[in-house]
This record gives structure tokens, sequence and C-alpha cells, in this order.
């Protein structure tokens, strides 16, 4: 799953996207973190996909917080911002099962 953010950062790079740039950075300075944090623990250092999909989740979550909170202070401009890091990181997310 890293190597598929990479390679869209690499392509994100390539065609402009500026706000897309910023997201994948996001995601993958977080990927890093907790490679990090697995090393410095004794554990293996590679991530597995499965962390990743809870650290993808847990950004999710941040940001439906943020929103909250710029809904409140009318800042719609901030608010955007987040709804569109959001559409870039469900992009890594597994598909939900409809009922």
């Amino acid at each position: 799953m890293k190597s598929n953010i990479s390679k869209e950062l690499s392509s994100a790079i390539k065609n402009g996207d500026k706000n897309r740039i910023h997201t994948l950075r996001l995601i993958l300075a977080a990927i890093k973190d907790k490679e990090i944090a697995n090393r410095s623990s004794g554990e293996d250092s590679e991530v597995s996909d499965e962390s990743v999909v809870q650290l993808l989740k847990k950004m999710v979550k941040q940001r439906n917080d943020s929103i909250e909170m710029f809904s409140k202070a009318n800042r719609n401009e901030l608010v955007n911002k987040e709804k569109s890091e959001i559409q870039i990181i469900n992009e890594f997310l597994p598909q939900q099962l409809g009922e």
C-alpha cells in the first residue's frame, strides 16, 4: 500500500496537483512515523497494510473533527480543504460493502 501511495505522489508531482501532493506527503510522513515508532519499540519496522488502513482511518477521523470545528467557526475555506483531503485519503481505504 505504501508503494501505491508513493506512485500516486510521483504522479501528482508530475501533474502539479498541489493539494494532492500535500495530502500524500502527509500520509507518507505518518507511515514513516509509525515505522520509526515500531523500530524503537523493537517490532518489525515495516508497516503492514492493515496498520496503514488504521492510520488512514485515524487521519479521516481527525479531519472530520476539524471540519466540525471549522464549521462552527464559519471557516468555509478550511472546511473545503479538509473535505478534499478526506477524498484523497479515502482513495486508499478499502471500499465499504453495501448493505
